[in-house]
């Protein structure tokens, strides 16, 4: 079947703060109820991406798809297409031929061929060549909602593996090739459920799956090899796995800090990043994410980025997550914010790492792309805490971690604020004559690296900066459309 699509390819304003063509940050306010899940890298340096946004009437949800590319500089182009299938998840994409190849989930039903059942939830592979029309479809799930997304890419080859419902144990494994899909299923309710990891091992014949009990070795037939890895235990929940270069693997996932008080027991999630030689034997190791300075909080809830949490190019290896202080990596109504750190593959040296960016909003990171100049890019949503409402976001940061030139924005000389205190503990600003001003503000530190930043309502601004360090910072402040209007030194007590 073929789906013919009209192309138009437009350039675009950018929401947010464009620095230079090393570094940008984008927050794409012309899609409320957006986000990016999914980024391909183009040979050209150009990145390629699908926001799905979703709209609600009073009782259903809707989710449209917008197309778009990113070139070096950060000016987006979107992709218009007639593609008539309301797109609920992308789980992955990837070059496929000439063109591409999704995995994706409809919520409605439409004129592909679609099993016959009344579930209105249906999981397809499609083929699209390089003018936009799908060349092959194949729906292979229709009977329920399925939970986990564990992909892994060879040269003609996709795999992947899911749980068929929330909480089955009943597992779908897939290999797409020319040739179509096979696929299987099997029981690993004593193992497993909710797989988010995929890996070749390192005998190159069988398969590494992450799962919410942690790393289980199968045939590539899967038929199990009933072996949860002793060396790999440790790591749990919402793990990522990545084949690197030379043999060595790459995993991720969430240890618990247990902390014991007075007979109470608080439990804190700190996510690991551990680096395996071909014997799965640990080179090296590092630990991220934040939790209370009272460890009798409960509920320190740090995560891998959703879907994409490792990436690596050059000898470079970046790791993504989010920080949480209350609440599950999919609420929207708690303080948190999002890590990065670059290493040196081999040593695991750290290049550079920042523990808070953007600790003012929130924020869920699905991923992190490495890209040619050293740097990478990562990609989600952001929510506005005023207004709940989210918005797909983008930060491309350059080799050293920074967005270059946000220090030294151009500003209005006609508009001013007051810091009311300066240096002190508690970052207040007033703006002057300007009492109903909205406006956003960004804190950026001696590096370079934007720290915080938040809506600023009605001319008055109060931020809780009790986890910034000490130091000299720039306090940026701009309209909607992210136009500098001032800045002013201010420094943290």
């Amino acid at each position: 079947m073929k789906k013919s699509f009209l192309i138009l390819i437009m350039t675009l304003s950018l929401n947010g703060l464009l620095s230079s063509q090393s570094s940008y940050e984008i927050i794409m306010e012309d899609h409320p109820g957006g986000l990016i899940r999914n980024v391909l890298s183009k040979d050209n340096g150009e990145f390629f991406f699908p926001i799905t946004e979703m709209t609600t009437d009073n009782f259903s949800r809707f989710y449209d798809t917008y197309y778009y590319e990113i070139d070096e500089s950060g000016q987006l182009s979107e992709i218009i297409v007639d593609f008539d299938i309301d797109l609920y998840h992308l789980f992955h994409m990837r070059p496929w031929k000439d063109g591409l190849l999704f995995d994706v989930e409809f919520t409605l039903p439409n004129d592909l061929s679609f099993p016959a059942d009344d579930s209105p939830y249906k999981r397809c592979i499609l083929e699209i060549d390089n003018n936009f029309q799908i060349v092959d479809s194949l729906c292979f799930i229709s009977n329920g909602r399925h939970y986990g997304k564990a992909v892994l890419d060879e040269d003609n080859k996709y795999r992947f593996v899911c749980n068929e419902r929330l909480y089955s144990s009943n597992i779908l494994y897939g290999t797409y090739t020319d040739e179509g899909l096979l696929l299987d299923r099997f029981d690993l309710s004593h193992t497993t459920f909710y797989p988010t990891g995929l890996a070749r091992a390192s005998n190159e014949k069988d398969l590494l799956l992450f799962s919410s009990n942690g790393v289980i070795q199968v045939k590539e037939s899967f038929e199990l090899v009933d072996i949860l890895h002793e060396k790999f235990k440790g790591n749990r929940i919402h793990g990522h796995l990545l084949n690197l270069d030379g043999g060595d693997i790459a995993l991720t996932g969430v240890n618990g800090l247990f902390y014991e008080e007075n007979g109470a027991t608080h439990l804190h999630y700190l996510v690991t990043i551990r680096i395996f030689d071909s014997n799965y034997e640990q080179i090296w190791s590092d630990t991220m994410g934040i939790i209370p300075e009272d460890l009798t909080e409960s509920g320190a809830f740090n995560y891998p980025a959703m879907d994409g949490a490792l990436d690596t190019l050059g000898g470079n290896l970046f790791f993504a997550g989010i920080n949480r202080i209350i609440g599950s990596p999919l609420t929207s109504n708690v303080e948190n914010s999002f890590f990065i750190a670059k290493y040196n593959q081999k040593t695991g040296e750290v290049l550079w790492k920042y523990d808070q960016i953007n600790p003012e909003f929130h924020n869920i990171i699905y991923g992190v792309k490495a890209t040619p100049d050293g740097g990478c890019l990562l990609y989600g949503f952001i929510i506005d805490p005023e207004t709940s409402i989210r918005y797909p976001y983008l930060l491309k940061l350059d080799e050293n971690g920074l967005l270059s030139t946000s220090t030294t924005p151009e500003e209005d000389t006609t508009f001013r604020f007051t810091l009311y205190g300066n240096p002190s503990s508690e970052l207040k600003f007033n703006v002057n004559s300007h009492d109903n001003w909205k406006g956003r503000f960004k804190l950026i530190n001696a590096s370079g690296q934007v720290v915080m930043q938040d809506i600023v309502q009605n001319g008055f601004y109060t931020g809780n900066t009790s986890r910034i360090p000490t130091g000299l910072y720039i306090v940026v402040l701009s309209d909607a459309s992210g136009r500098v209007l001032s800045q002013q030194k201010w420094l943290k007590q």
